[in-house]
């Protein structure tokens, strides 16, 4: 063997004794799954990459049961009790968060609960976990419906010529201002303006990254978002936090408000987008919820969170709704 050879060969020795490792010895070795993800990061690294990851575990958990390895130290859980198990905060039972991982999934975005450690996070928790309650909602009313009359009013304006909209866009539009506005204390006027701030388009690839993030980790990479004046509206607008007030410092603030945007407006938005392609796809459910609203308010500034939670067809579709999305 030539010596030019011995980086390659080295390599290779290495790579082989480390598959017979994570398959034979490795502590997860005793877990079912198939061959090459047991062996290598590698596959389970580009299912990832290709956005496919999420239809191959319910194929491998529809053949190999409800424990699959999805790497060498990677395991899917597909019963509903790994939920509590895994992160549940019972006392003395309580999983410790993986720092690298988490870490890894928010390097240079700031800190927020995601990467808080166990008393960090129950303190943050406390913190924020007034701007949530029955009263605080009943008392943010008047925000949010100021957003819903703002969409009414824009989609009324704009479909008088039997044009075609993106309902998903303005969805999107909608619930990012109104979260925006209740996290920051201001807008980025995306309804206003009928077009997608930077910010926006930010959150939308956030989840995205952070999951490649991880995967780059495991790879012995990173990968971290630089903070451009595209992305830095936490910083513009921080004032309306007080964060020097609180026992939180700012990158705490602006991890958790970055958070709330990205957790608070896409899911709600894409619940919206279901709700409505469900409601035009069966007439007749469509017809008997316009019944049912028609009969109970006879103006849009009648229609409040108080009486539409009391409206039993309405409350139906919806929950009928978040089990079908």
């Amino acid at each position: 063997m030539s010596p030019s050879q011995l980086p390659l060969f080295t390599a290779l020795t290495y790579f082989i004794l480390s598959c017979l490792y994570d398959i034979f010895l490795h502590s997860l070795a005793r877990f079912p799954g198939p061959l090459y993800h047991r062996a290598s990061i590698l596959p389970w690294a580009y299912l990832v990459f290709r956005g496919t990851l999420a239809f191959q575990v319910v194929e491998l958990h529809n053949k190999y049961g409800p424990v699959v390895r999805l790497s060498p130290s990677h395991l899917g859980f597909s019963d509903p009790q790994a939920w509590k198990d895994v992160f549940g905060v019972t006392p003395g039972g309580e999983n410790l968060k993986y720092r690298g991982l988490y870490r890894s999934m928010t390097s240079g975005v700031s800190d927020s609960f995601l990467a808080a450690d166990t008393a960090q996070h129950r303190y943050m928790r406390g913190l924020v976990a007034p701007g949530f309650t029955a009263r605080s909602i009943v008392a943010q009313e008047g925000q949010i419906m100021a957003y819903v009359d703002l969409l009414m009013y824009q989609l009324r304006n704009r479909s008088t010529n039997g044009s075609v909209m993106d309902v998903s866009q303005w969805f999107n539009w909608t619930t990012f201002d109104v979260i925006c506005d209740l996290t920051l204390g201001d807008s980025l006027h995306c309804l206003e303006n009928a077009e997608t701030h930077m910010y926006l388009k930010f959150t939308h690839v956030f989840s995205e990254y952070s999951m490649k993030g991880a995967v780059l980790w495991h790879l012995g990479r990173n990968i971290a978002f630089t903070r451009s004046s595209n992305v830095s509206v936490c910083w513009e607008t921080g004032e309306n936090f007080r964060w020097h007030q609180s026992a939180l410092g700012p990158q705490e603030v602006i991890g958790t408000a970055n958070l709330f945007m990205v957790a608070g407006s896409d899911t709600t938005a894409s619940s919206l987008t279901f709700f409505t392609y469900y409601m035009v796809t069966n007439t007749g459910y469509m017809s008997r919820l316009t019944d049912e609203i028609g009969s109970t308010f006879e103006s849009d500034d009648q229609i409040d969170l108080d009486k539409t939670a009391s409206l039993p067809y309405l409350n139906a579709c919806i929950k009928e709704m978040q089990v079908d999305g």
